[in-house]
């Protein structure tokens, strides 16, 4: 696995979580239980991340150690936001709603845990 590798994992995660949240959710909003708006604003997140994956991978030069890590702690962010949507929501998701955003963070906690095991072997 090199670098460009996480960086291009971390931006294809990122993709389908802009293209869910973006636009397939949108459409079945009744049936996920959460506003459009709130779907958008999520949505937001994973195609910001997708730039910085972008610009990552292109810039070879870069320490990557410290630029793996900033896209795992972006992500932690993102995950920590999308719980307390679920909390704040919790009354208004539907169980594939649910299912949908607890899977979602099953994912980003193993891709955090592996995109920061990955920077601690680069320090090696």
């Amino acid at each position: 696995m090199t670098p460009k590798n996480i960086f291009l994992l971390d931006g294809v995660g990122a993709i389908l979580s802009g293209v869910m949240l973006g636009v397939v959710l949108p459409y079945f909003s009744e049936y996920v239980g959460l506003g459009r708006n709130v779907l958008y604003f999520l949505a937001a997140f994973p195609c910001v991340f997708l730039l910085y994956d972008i610009y990552c991978m292109l810039n070879v030069h870069l320490q990557h150690r410290k630029w793996i890590v900033g896209i795992a702690m972006a992500n932690l962010v993102y995950a920590v936001i999308s719980v307390v949507c679920l909390i704040l929501y919790r009354n208004e998701l539907t169980a594939l709603g649910m299912f949908y955003f607890v899977t979602e963070l099953i994912i980003l906690i193993v891709l955090i845990f592996f995109e920061l095991k990955y920077a601690k072997s680069l320090s090696k």
